[in-house]
């Protein structure tokens, strides 16, 4: 059998089936009002733009969503440049701390996270130095870390690799893992004079 020969039996197999469809279609139209007609052109007529509508209204909230993701992750981003920078404190910390206390410091500073989260490790290499391992983070929750537990231990940043945490090979917003190299300097004792 050709394919054209079965085409044309396939389009009369689908002819003889929608006859009696179409039939009862036309009788039904032919019995409407003209007013009723128009009503049914009218309503024909509006269905497409009423569908985009509904689409366009679709797309308009999701990029309102995507444009607040935008502007979340360019706040976080923003942070995190001034982080990078490392501006210089206004006060400067006086007292010191030995590596023990740092250390017990820097675990306690952890406690927001997760054990599987965050892990503490020393740099053998270096001395006063640690290594902050974060996994699948909350950016908000490193955020705040970032901006106020080194500062405060008088420890500075030397190295950050932090990125947005892939979770079955896919990027998550507002995730981050990576890696913060602090290093604690100890405080220059200014000189007071007793009288």
């Amino acid at each position: 059998m050709k394919p054209a020969s079965s085409l044309l039996h396939l389009r009369q197999r689908i002819d003889q089936r929608l006859q009696p469809l179409l039939s009862g279609l036309q009788q039904q139209w032919q019995r409407q009002t003209p007013r009723e007609r128009l009503r049914v052109r009218v309503l024909l007529w509006c269905l497409p733009f009423l569908v985009l509508g509904y689409v366009a209204f679709q797309l308009w909230q999701l990029s309102q969503q995507h444009t607040q993701q935008l502007r979340v992750a360019h706040y976080e981003f923003a942070q995190l440049q001034t982080l990078l920078g490392q501006p210089t404190p206004t006060a400067t910390p006086t007292a010191q701390y030995s590596p023990t206390e740092v250390y017990e410091a820097l675990q306690n500073s952890l406690q927001p996270f997760k054990r599987e989260q965050a892990t503490l490790v020393a740099l053998p290499d270096q001395t006063n130095s640690w290594q902050l391992r974060l996994q699948h983070v909350p950016a908000t929750d490193a955020l705040v870390w970032l901006l106020h537990t080194p500062a405060s231990l008088n420890l500075h940043i030397t190295a950050t690799e932090l990125s947005r945490s892939r979770i079955e090979g896919r990027e998550q917003a507002g995730v981050l893992s990576g890696t913060v190299t602090v290093q604690y300097q100890t405080p220059a004792t200014e000189g007071v004079s007793q009288s």
